[in-house]
């Protein structure tokens, strides 16, 4: 009798597992998959893809003007070195999944002072024009003794219209950029 209360146990037990899985699990990891579709598009700076990987593609919105130049090589310095770790995604109520991830990209703040002081320093001296200023700030991205910065945020994924997408709240698109946002005033800290 032992025996058989111990295997109706193990069978209750292994039926309770079934079921929540297929409660939301699936759904976590369909959201979890939408984060690093979104983290790849964003290292291969495929702006087109973002935009369908994301409720609000406004958040990721390129520069028309052309004043910054080649859009995509200027993607590939801020998002080339960009990584997630998702430590935790939990199924909400209203069907979104609530994302708790680590975000680790250049420290776009050490950067930037750096090529400040550096461009300056060029441009008192004579030696540089504007397109060499770019030039310089891509490379000060790419380089790699960059210090990295690593950020904790949480953000939602959702379904949207049969396919599941990140919701860029500010701290996620500031943290994906390396802290662009916070450090040009605009942002999350």
């Amino acid at each position: 009798m032992k025996k058989l209360c111990a295997l109706m146990a193990a069978v209750f037990a292994v039926c309770a597992l079934i079921s929540l899985s297929a409660c939301g699990g699936g759904d976590v990891k369909k959201a979890e998959k939408a984060v690093d579709d979104v983290i790849a598009a964003l290292k291969s700076a495929d702006m087109d893809a973002v935009a369908s990987l994301v409720t609000d593609a406004s958040a990721f919105k390129e520069d028309d003007s052309g004043i910054l130049g080649d859009q995509t090589e200027l993607g590939k310095g801020i998002y080339g070195r960009l990584s997630c770790e998702v430590t935790s995604a939990e199924k909400q109520k209203d069907g979104s999944v609530s994302i708790t991830a680590d975000i680790t990209n250049v420290d776009m703040e050490k950067v930037f002072k750096k090529w400040l002081e550096d461009f300056a320093a060029s441009q008192a001296s004579g030696e540089s024009a504007a397109d060499d200023g770019l030039a310089s700030l891509l490379d000060a991205m790419r380089a790699e003794d960059a210090e990295m910065a690593v950020k904790t945020v949480d953000f939602s994924v959702a379904e949207q219209d049969g396919k599941w997408k990140v919701e860029p709240n500010a701290d996620f698109v500031d943290a994906v950029s390396g802290g662009i946002v916070s450090t040009l005033g605009g942002g999350s800290e």
